[in-house]
């Protein structure tokens, strides 16, 4: 009796309330903010693809997303709170799970850390210069373009600053449990000031600007009949998707917490429901501001409605210091988040002896809780940090790093795709069981779909067939930041940085099981390319003898 009701209390901790606020926490940020200016560049700043590239993307997240509300019910899992490859485990096969359990930190977490930490660094790189400017009338725009700051220096700069707030942010977490709840706390609530703060502005003024919203909305409905034939029109919309897909990731964090939640089986997926409509709303209204008023970069679009418009240098100043302040705050919570998660799922790799290094991990685990994962996890943080820091900083480009965040959510998304699939599959073969939902089949095979175009599209159209009929062009191109303008990529560049993260993404875990192999050969657990069920019988018939 003791053991259930010690049982229930944990599986009681989490309410639906807060599980809702747990995903909208880790939905709605930043992203956004970051990303349009990607949307924005890819379009050409012609609204109507702006628009249509956030339809087709918010319907293939949305999608995705309640998709997993019968995923995320699947019976009998080994780990309760393995999460997206415990559910890729038994739905698609141990091997698919393996691997997605492998790149969660090694790669998912470890990009998205290192891209944050550079947009964090960005955030204060501008306020420290804009800071120094405040004084004269002529330079107090916040933009780092405009502070004339752009220059060969700057993108060495900003990744000196990511990586000292990388390390601090882990070291941080590793030695007080509260400063992690601190941040994340703090800058839960602080995120929400950009998020009203730009859909106001952009709205109300770029009403003002436009006379209505009417009359705006207008203007960009006239432009269908004139750019639909268009080829660069069709292809601008299609590779603004990843980047949108990126501001609508982390809605499966609820899923490392499962067994933690009050009637799962009913809020976790109600919950996933929930927060992605209110995600979708807030990204939404954020993106109608930006193209009420004509312009991805959030400080710019405060130049524009408050300085340019209203003629208001106080309520400037006041404005774009409220921004950069809420931003860097907001980036810090991330980043605290993504250091706590990524090391707890190293740390899981680690109990479950699928990384390389276990054996010597383990050990130190055992000694200080979680050091042997905060060693591993920061050895995969530094690799993906010198790839990305080292020609960043030689080509002075901030679209490199931009572009490595918006692949690494992109190979994610053909992971929930699979999985989903595999889903839909279990409905015919019944193999595992799950708490059907009424609209799993429709949605499931839209997200599929959605998943596997975005991810097919741009292998095959956009970084190949693209790259070989122009590769010094830069239309394969969809890497773009709205923050600090960097030296443009040519098209077999951006397909030299696609193909060299997919060859990671798919082929380290075979060369972490291969290295596993050969330093242990009496590993009992099945590698990537072994059947789980043969291993088994294998293992069986060696203890026989």
């Amino acid at each position: 009796m003791k053991k259930i009701k010690t049982t229930n209390k944990t599986a009681g901790s989490i309410g639906l309330v807060s599980a809702i606020c747990l995903i909208i926490s880790s939905v709605v940020g930043v992203g956004v903010f970051f990303k349009n200016g990607s949307v924005f560049n890819n379009n050409n700043n012609n609204q109507t693809g702006i628009i249509l590239s956030w339809c087709i993307a918010t319907v293939i997240a949305l999608f995705t997303a309640f998709s997993f509300a019968e995923i995320v019910t699947v019976k009998g899992l080994e780990n309760p709170n393995a999460g997206l490859s415990g559910w890729a485990q038994k739905l698609v096969g141990y091997n698919f799970g393996r691997h997605a359990s492998i790149t969660q930190s090694t790669f998912y977490y470890a990009a998205k850390l290192v891209a944050m930490s550079t947009y964090s660094a960005i955030c204060l790189f501008i306020v420290y210069f804009a800071a120094t400017k405040i004084g004269n009338e002529d330079t107090i725009q916040f933009d780092a373009k405009l502070l004339g700051i752009d220059s060969k220096y700057t993108t060495l700069i900003v990744m000196s600053i990511a990586f000292c707030l990388i390390f601090f942010f882990l070291l941080t977490n590793f030695f007080s449990k509260k400063f992690g709840q601190i941040v994340s706390k703090g800058a839960t609530f602080v995120k929400f000031v950009p998020i009203l703060m730009i859909s106001l502005i952009g709205i109300i003024i770029g009403c003002m600007i436009n006379k209505n919203l009417t009359y705006s909305f207008t203007n960009v409905l006239t432009q269908v009949n004139v750019q639909a034939d268009d080829n660069d029109f069709i292809n601008g919309i299609f590779r603004s998707i990843p980047a949108i897909l990126f501001s609508f990731d982390s809605f499966l964090i609820i899923g490392n917490v499962s067994k933690n939640v009050k009637n799962a089986e009913r809020n976790v997926p109600l919950s996933i429901i929930i927060s992605m409509i209110i995600a979708a709303i807030f990204q939404i209204m954020i993106t109608i501001g930006c193209i009420t008023i004509r312009e991805a970069n959030p400080f710019q679009l405060i130049k524009i409605g408050i300085l340019d418009h209203c003629k208001s240098k106080v309520g400037y100043i006041i404005c774009a210091t409220i921004l950069s302040v809420s931003l860097i705050i907001a980036t810090f919570g991330v980043l605290n988040s993504y250091s706590l998660a990524g090391t707890k799922a190293t740390q899981a790799l680690i109990d479950d002896e699928i990384i390389v290094g276990y054996k010597w991990a383990k050990r130190i685990s055992n000694k200080h809780e979680n050091l042997g994962a905060l060693f591993i996890y920061s050895f995969f943080i530094i690799l993906i940090f010198m790839a990305i820091a080292i020609p960043s900083s030689i080509v002075n480009t901030s679209h490199i790093y931009d572009g490595f965040s918006t692949l690494a959510v992109l190979f994610y998304f053909g992971i929930y795709g699979t999985t989903i699939l595999g889903g839909l599959i279990n409905r015919i073969t019944k193999k595992n069981q799950v708490q059907k939902v009424w609209y799993f089949i429709p949605f499931g095979i839209i997200a599929v779909i959605g998943c596997y175009f975005t991810f097919v599209y741009s292998c095959i159209y956009q970084f190949l067939w693209q790259v070989i009929e122009n590769p010094f062009g830069n239309n394969a191109n969809s890497f773009g930041f709205s923050l600090v303008v960097g030296t443009n990529l040519n098209n077999w560049q951006a397909a030299t940085i696609f193909w060299s993260v997919a060859l990671f993404f798919i082929g380290f875990p075979f060369i972490n099981d291969l290295i596993i192999k050969i330093s242990d050969r009496n590993y009992t657990h099945a590698l990537i390319w072994q059947h789980k069920k043969e291993l088994k019988s294998y293992n069986n018939k060696m203890k026989g003898k």
